[in-house]
C-alpha cells in the first residue's frame, strides 16, 4: 500500500463517495421522471399497460437505489436473511449483500426487456445503457471478490499481498460504481432529448 495507507480509505460506506453516488442516482431518478412526465403530457389517451410507464419504474428504481446508498437497505435485507434462516457467517453467506446488489441489476435488465418496444425508440442510446450495465456488473464482481481476502488468497497464495489487493479492488469497485452512474446519467439525459422530439400520440 502506498505509504502504508489503504486506497480504500476514501471509499468507505457513508463517506463522501457514498454521497456522490447518492446525488448521481437521484439525478438519474429525476431525469427518468422528466421523461415519464414528458411522455404522459403528449398522450391523448393511455392505458395501464402504456409503455411510457417504463420511465416511472426507472425513476422509482433509481430513487430506491439512492436511498439504499445512504441507509444500506441491502445490508438490512442480508441481516433479515441471516435471522430468518438462522445462517452462520461463512465465506458465501458473507457475500449475500453483494448478491442482492447484483440482483438489482438483473431485475433492471428484466424490466428493460419487458418494455423492449419502448427502449427500441431510443436505439442510439442502447449501447450507452449496455456500457453502464457492464460497469455495474463489473463493480459487483469486484465487490464479491474483495468482500474478504479468502478468494484472493486462493488465487495469490500470499496473505499480506491478498490484503493489499483486496483494498485496491474495493477502491476500484467504488470507482466503477461512480462511473456506471455517470454513464446512466448521460444515457437518460440523451433519452430526455430524444423524447422532446416525439409528437403527441394516441395509444389505445
Amino acid at each position: 500500500m502506498l505509504r502504508g495507507k489503504r486506497p480504500s480509505r476514501y471509499f468507505n460506506e457513508g463517506g463522501y463517495i457514498s454521497w456522490i453516488s447518492f446525488f448521481q442516482l437521484l439525478a438519474c431518478a429525476i431525469l427518468a421522471w422528466r421523461i415519464f412526465k414528458l411522455h404522459k403530457g403528449k398522450l391523448t389517451f393511455s392505458t395501464p399497460k402504456s409503455s411510457y410507464r417504463l420511465w416511472s419504474i426507472i425513476a422509482l428504481g433509481f430513487l430506491f437505489l439512492a436511498i439504499d446508498e445512504v441507509v444500506e437497505i441491502h445490508e438490512r435485507i442480508e441481516d433479515m436473511i441471516f435471522q430468518s434462516l438462522n445462517l452462520e457467517e461463512t465465506s458465501f453467506t458473507r457475500r449475500i449483500d453483494d448478491l442482492i446488489v447484483g440482483s438489482y441489476g438483473l431485475i433492471a435488465v428484466g424490466i428493460l426487456y419487458f418494455y423492449k418496444e419502448e427502449i427500441k425508440k431510443y436505439s442510439q442510446v442502447i449501447p450507452i445503457f449496455v456500457c453502464g450495465f457492464i460497469l455495474m456488473f463489473a463493480m459487483v464482481i469486484f465487490d464479491l471478490v474483495s468482500n474478504k481476502s479468502d478468494l484472493l488468497f486462493l488465487l495469490i497464495g500470499d496473505e499480506s499481498f491478498s490484503e493489499i489487493i483486496k483494498h485496491w479492488l474495493r477502491a476500484l469497485e467504488e470507482t466503477l460504481k461512480i462511473f456506471s452512474e455517470g454513464v446512466f446519467i448521460g444515457a437518460l439525459y440523451r433519452c430526455l432529448q430524444i423524447s422532446r422530439r416525439f409528437p403527441a400520440v394516441s395509444r389505445l
